[in-house]
C-alpha cells in the first residue's frame, strides 16, 4: 500500500514538474504574474512533454554521473592520502574526531 501512494506520488511529481517546467522563464521572459506563467507554461509544454521529460531525465542522469565522478576522486585523494602518510583508516577517523571537537 505504501509502496502504491510512493509510485503515484512520484508519478504526480514528475508530471507536474514536466508540465510547469517553463515557469521560470515565462515570468521571466514574458513577464508574467504567477497564475498566469503556470497556465503559459503548461499550455507551452502540450504536445512536447515527452521530449521535455527525456532531457530532464539526461540532465538528471548527468548530475548523478558527475556525483559519482566527484565522490570516486574524494575516495581515491584519501586514499592516496592515507598511503602516503603510511595511517590507516583508524588513525583518520580519530584525528577528524579530534579535530571536529575541538574546533567548537
Amino acid at each position: 500500500m505504501i509502496g502504491a501512494v510512493a509510485v503515484a506520488t512520484l508519478a504526480i511529481g514528475t508530471w507536474l514538474v514536466i508540465r510547469w517546467r517553463l515557469v521560470v522563464q515565462v515570468c521571466v521572459f514574458d513577464r508574467r504574474d504567477g497564475k498566469a506563467a503556470f497556465r503559459e507554461a503548461a499550455a507551452l509544454s502540450r504536445g512536447v512533454r515527452a521530449a521535455l521529460a527525456g532531457r530532464c531525465f539526461a540532465v538528471l542522469g548527468l548530475l548523478v554521473v558527475l556525483l559519482l565522478a566527484a565522490t570516486a576522486l574524494q575516495q581515491l585523494a584519501v586514499w592516496l592520502v592515507l598511503r602516503v602518510a603510511g595511517m590507516g583508516e583508524f588513525s583518520l577517523a580519530v584525528s577528524f574526531g579530534c579535530w571536529f571537537c575541538c574546533a567548537r
